[in-house]
């Protein structure tokens, strides 16, 4: 994204050596992007904070750490999502690739 022109990338993540390896792998070519050690379910971000937001296996990681993958804890799926709704603005876009996108997400949500 950032090579096509997208620069104001915000990135996540609970473990602070993956962060700290990311800002040293991308402090040259990628400078604009932002890396903050945070967890998911307790986002610092001000709402409406985001345009998009896009999870790429931190459900799936979560879920995996909360018992059984395919029935994940009902309190661990409204914790995430919550956290990642407050932070996108209304009319925005989430984006979550997981093979359990429809265990996150259901029709009435």
């Amino acid at each position: 994204m950032y090579n096509d022109g997208f620069h104001n990338i915000v990135n996540v993540d609970y473990s602070s050596v993956v962060i700290e390896q990311m800002k040293e792998r991308h402090k040259e070519a990628r400078p604009s992007m932002e890396w903050h050690e945070m967890d998911v379910r307790q986002l610092t971000f001000e709402d409406s904070e985001f345009d998009v937001a896009i999870d790429k296996g931190t459900m799936d990681a979560i879920m995996s750490s909360e018992g059984d993958v395919w029935n994940p804890p009902e309190q661990t799926v409204y914790d995430c999502t919550r956290e990642v709704s407050e932070a996108v603005r209304k009319m925005a876009e989430y984006s979550c690739t997981s093979p359990l996108d429809n265990l996150i997400f259901e029709e009435d949500s």
